[in-house]
This record gives C-alpha cells, sequence and structure tokens, in this order.
C-alpha cells in the first residue's frame, strides 16, 4: 500500500522541476515558496506549440539535444489533473519500484522515491565520472554509495554470462506513442484492445485523459513527447518498466539505465535469435533498436578507462589511499572475479 504522502512527494518534484530541462541548473526549478503557478484555473484545449531549442547537457560538452519548453497553461492543467487522479501516480511509483533491472527508476522497492540524476554514470556501457570540486562532502558520499552499489548489482547480476549486447532505442521520446500511455496499467495488450473498443473501463478513461494532456503540451501530437520537462521522464520510465516486464517474462537477464540497455548474453551461437527475439519486444511498443549503437561486448565486459577517478569517487576527494589499500582493493576485484569464474565453470 503506497502512502499518499508518497503521490503527494512525487507530485510536488514534477511542480518544483516544472516546464524546464533537468539539463538545466536548479535554479530554473520553479520553488513554490517564491512562486506557485498551479491550482489555478488552466485550460488544455488550446493547440500551442511548445518553445523548442538546442543546448548541451549541464556540465557535459558535447551532448547537444532539442530541448522543449511546453505552454504553461496546459502544463498546469496537466498538474491539476494528477493532483485529482493521483491513482495515476500510484501506479507509476508501483511499476517503476518493482523494477529492479533499472538505475533510473522513479521509486525504490520499499516505494520511496528516488530524486537522484545520473548517478549509474553516463550511458551504461562505459563508465564517465566526473568529480565535481563544488559538491558536498555529504552528496559525494551518498553518490559514491549507489553508484557502488549499483555497479555490484550489475556484476551479481550477469554473473556467468560470456558477453553483454548494448541496445538503445531509436528516437526513444519521438517514438512514444501517446495512445498506449495505458498500457503503464494495462500492458500493451490490454492498452491497445481497450483503444480499438473505445473502452469504457474506469481505468483506461483516466489515461485517456493523461493522454489528451501530454498531448497539449507538444502540440496534440500523438507520436512523442517533449524532451525537456521532468514529466516526459516519469512517463517514459513507466513505459519502460512495462518493456522490462516483458523482457523478464521473456527469460532475458538485463539492465538498464534510461533507454539504455545491457541484455547478458549465455552462448554466442544463440546472438542473432536473441536479438530477433528483442526487435519483436521492442516493436509491440512503436520502438526501433538502433543498430549503429547495438554493439555486443565480450566478457570481461566491465572495464574501467578512467581508473584513477573510480577510485576518487569509491574513497572521496579529500582522503589519500595507500598502498596497503589498493592492495586490498584489487584483492576484492579479483575475488569477485575468481567468484563469477567459478560459477560459470
Amino acid at each position: 500500500m503506497i502512502e499518499q504522502t508518497v503521490t503527494e512527494k512525487l507530485l510536488n518534484l514534477i511542480k518544483e522541476k516544472g516546464i524546464f530541462s533537468e539539463y538545466l541548473p536548479d535554479n530554473f526549478n520553479l520553488n513554490s515558496d517564491s512562486i506557485n503557478i498551479y491550482g489555478a484555473g488552466a485550460s488544455h484545449k488550446d493547440k500551442v506549440e511548445p518553445y523548442s531549442y538546442f543546448m548541451s547537457r549541464f556540465g557535459k560538452a558535447g551532448d547537444r539535444r532539442m530541448i522543449s519548453i511546453p505552454e504553461v497553461a496546459s502544463y498546469v492543467s496537466l498538474i491539476n489533473f494528477l493532483r485529482d487522479n493521483k491513482d495515476i501516480l500510484v501506479d507509476i511509483i508501483q511499476i517503476s519500484g518493482n523494477d529492479y533491472n533499472s538505475f533510473s527508476r522513479i521509486a525504490n522497492e520499499e516505494h520511496e522515491i528516488i530524486d537522484v540524476d545520473n548517478i549509474y554514470g553516463d550511458g551504461i556501457g562505459g563508465v564517465s565520472l566526473t568529480i565535481n570540486d563544488s559538491t558536498e562532502n555529504q552528496e559525494e558520499e551518498r553518490e559514491r554509495s549507489i553508484y557502488v552499489e549499483n555497479m555490484l548489482h550489475k556484476i551479481q547480476m550477469t554473473r556467468g554470462a560470456s558477453g553483454i549486447l548494448h541496445i538503445d532505442i531509436s528516437e526513444f521520446y519521438k517514438s512514444i506513442y501517446t495512445h498506449t500511455l495505458s498500457a503503464i496499467k494495462l500492458g500493451i495488450d490490454g492498452a491497445k484492445g481497450a483503444f480499438l473498443r473505445d473502452s469504457l473501463d474506469e481505468n483506461y478513461r483516466k489515461y485517456v485523459a493523461l493522454d489528451d494532456r501530454i498531448r497539449r503540451l507538444n502540440g496534440a501530437r500523438t507520436n512523442g513527447i517533449l524532451v525537456g520537462p521532468y514529466m516526459s521522464r516519469i512517463i517514459s520510465e513507466a513505459i519502460l518498466a512495462r518493456v522490462d516486464i516483458e523482457l523478464r517474462e521473456s527469460g532475458f537477464t538485463f539492465v538498464r539505465y534510461a533507454d539504455d540497455y545491457e541484455i547478458a548474453i549465455y552462448k554466442e551461437e544463440d546472438l542473432e535469435d536473441i536479438k530477433s527475439k528483442l526487435v519483436a519486444i521492442f516493436e509491440r511498443y512503436s520502438f526501433r533498436i538502433n543498430n549503429e549503437k547495438t554493439t555486443y561486448e565480450k566478457y570481461p565486459f566491465y572495464m574501467f578507462s578512467n581508473y584513477e577517478q573510480i577510485i576518487r569517487r569509491l574513497v572521496g576527494k579529500d582522503k589519500k589511499i595507500d598502498s596497503v589499500e589498493i592492495v586490498e582493493l584489487f584483492n576484492k576485484f579479483l575475488n569477485m572475479e575468481k567468484k563469477e569464474q567459478l560459477d560459470i565453470y
């Protein structure tokens, strides 16, 4: 049972993040203490195009994307709708919280809201860690703890694999078909069936109303959601959590950060057959695999190219690590590798 305070926290987080992109610094957030645009009447019926522009991710050179800002009234209408239909937030918290394959989920197993940026790393395949000297020590310690926990979880889950298939969904946000948002609650087959018969089911009709408001953020388009607003991350994560259920039911071992998947491959001769099965599952949700970014990496597949930064992330930037501690650290990694080899053979 999810407490009311949890859904309130998620709703407040969506309010605070507001219409601006996570690419922007925190001072672009809508702090309710200084400004409160919610609660007042607002219409979502107008067809207003979002304002779009290109920018690089804050602090990450070379990662340029088109970011969009929705029309304010339509966003306020969406927030007011979620306030009055918190069971949709409950659905999202439940399906995301149960998705142990995801490192970007909205809630954890205890259904506590997670509000962290890319603690795991920039892309699952290669770990890229930037140490921010302006970050407080307490925050750095929290990030180190989450990072190490995620890496150990990842290694444990893919133990015994002969390789990893790295998969990226092509133009993920643009591929989300808003008429299938009810798949979050009903599953993709249930969502498509309800859509075809124009079902009057109460759960389905709530997601139809959500669909309408999500579309109004993007000029009423049914194909694609905006890159930028925090609500898009909420929606996309919930949809992929539903995809993850199908992958688990199909027997796949995998981990995911956002739309980047890593599939454990235990027999290389099964690789092409596995790719075909994955394509079939993703196509059910109108997602296409980006072949250019699909790569297969043989064991050992988790290598650190920036070991110095890894050490700093583990021990903290203000602490020096002596030779004994370095040997102990290498022994831990060696024991983990030996255990994996024993499990394989």
